[in-house]
């Protein structure tokens, strides 16, 4: 889904009067993170969505736990003082303290505030424009980005070229480690059915071998 179109979508709900669900406002930051891409960070971000906590647990354990075990043996080889397994303990433990917030449907009425909108005066909404269907959600989208990276991060924009570029850098490696990660497990599940007897060996070289 392009950026611009996961704002549109956004800006029909509004428009209608329909509920925002959760994974389309992340899809709008996800965009947003890659257009305004933090000159120090560690990784790109990647979203799973899953409704079953069994999945959920592997996602961890293969996605976190694993990768940051390895990257620390790594950087300890390297002499680097980095550990990742620490933090992303810390990720966990926020993540189940707001599990009960982000697991569950919540519903927030406006009554009182359309009422306030309905009982201004034009000359009072030109002072207090409130109607949310009339933000224009690539500016606000876009604003809140360089705020993140402004105020949160504290990156001015004269660096967003470096943090571009390292995050180009950042993706390549990660689609590259991704790439391995699949090929190994793959690997595993093979030689698995292999040594069972479940599925007869591949004849790799007959694979590649060309027909005359």
């Amino acid at each position: 889904m392009s950026f611009l179109r996961t704002l549109s979508q956004i800006q029909s709900l509004l428009l209608h009067g329909s509920q925002l669900r959760k994974r389309l406002v992340n899809d709008s930051m996800y965009k947003i993170y890659e257009c305004y891409p933090p000159k120090r960070g560690l990784w790109i971000n990647c979203f799973t969505y899953t409704r079953h906590k069994l999945l959920y647990t592997l996602n961890v354990i293969f996605y976190h736990v694993l990768p940051a075990i390895l990257l620390d043996v790594i950087f300890k080889f390297g002499g680097k003082k980095l550990r990742l397994l620490p933090v992303y303990r810390k990720i966990q433990k926020f993540t189940e303290a707001l599990s009960y917030f982000t697991t569950n449907e919540w519903m927030f009425f406006n009554h009182n505030m359309r009422h306030l909108y309905k009982s201004l005066s034009a000359e009072d909404y030109d002072y207090f424009p409130c109607d949310v269907k009339k933000m224009i959600w690539l500016e606000y989208i876009h604003d809140y980005g360089k705020g993140m990276r402004r105020h949160i991060g504290k990156e001015t924009m004269d660096t967003l070229p470096e943090g571009r570029k390292r995050m180009f850098r950042i993706t390549i490696l990660h689609n590259i480690i991704k790439t391995g990660f699949y090929l190994f497990w793959a690997a595993v599940i093979y030689f698995i059915l292999r040594f069972y007897r479940i599925i007869d060996p591949i004849n790799f070289s007959g694979i590649f071998m060309r027909s005359d």
